[in-house]
């Protein structure tokens, strides 16, 4: 009987543990199937995003852009994974880029971390009270990412910790940027001349510049 009770009550504190750790991480989840819930959520511009089926299409032509931004701006350490596929692209150029410690929305922000995807390589521009601090090659992706609609889809996870960033495809690792900037900020993504479906955002913040 002992035994029982001791095995019962270690059973309770793992799952007091489990649910503290649980409720102390924010998860941030679109998977897109309520369009209007969505459009919402992520702030879009119907003019330049559409939901369907459970995914997010952008709107413009390989010759304009398209973004959006989401997050709050004390979101401090976290993670953030995508599923990506690029339609149609510009030939001359295009990339799509994930903005993360964004202290502001796109267009209006100081300072913040951007990876962006040209071709089949990955780029870190990095920005300090406007002015560019670093900006340097990571790496290149597993494999090159075709385009179409019935391409596949890639699966982008970047990781913001402390002074540390690191970003994967595929499971695969990247590259990984160190003495980054302490900052805080919401996400962004933008495309420019480039056509792209985004699926199954989710964001896993693990602490807050009003909560450590």
């Amino acid at each position: 009987m002992k035994k029982w009770l001791t095995g019962m009550l270690m059973v309770c504190m793992l799952g007091i543990c489990s649910a503290s750790f649980a409720g102390d991480t924010i998860v941030f989840r679109e998977d897109f199937k309520d369009s209007a819930a969505a459009m919402k959520k992520l702030n879009l511009d119907p003019a330049a995003w559409q939901v369907s089926n459970g995914v997010l299409h952008s709107l413009n032509s390989i010759d304009g852009g398209a973004q959006f931004s989401f997050g709050d701006a004390n979101w401090k350490d976290y993670d953030v994974e995508f599923k990506v596929k690029r339609l149609e692209i510009n030939p001359k150029d295009q990339h799509f880029s994930i903005f993360v410690h964004n202290n502001n929305v796109l267009g209006q922000e100081i300072s913040g971390l951007r990876f962006y995807c040209r071709g089949n390589s990955v780029t870190l521009l990095e920005n300090v009270d406007k002015k560019t601090t670093r900006h340097e090659g990571l790496g290149n992706l597993p494999k090159p990412m075709e385009v179409g609609e019935k391409s596949p889809w890639s699966m982008f996870k970047v990781v913001v910790k402390d002074s540390t960033a690191t970003v994967y495809v595929d499971g695969a690792l990247i590259g990984k940027v160190d003495n980054v900037a302490p900052s805080t900020g919401m996400l962004a993504f933008y495309a420019y001349n480039v056509k792209v479906d985004l699926s199954d955002i989710k964001v896993t913040v693990f602490s807050t510049s009003d909560k450590k």
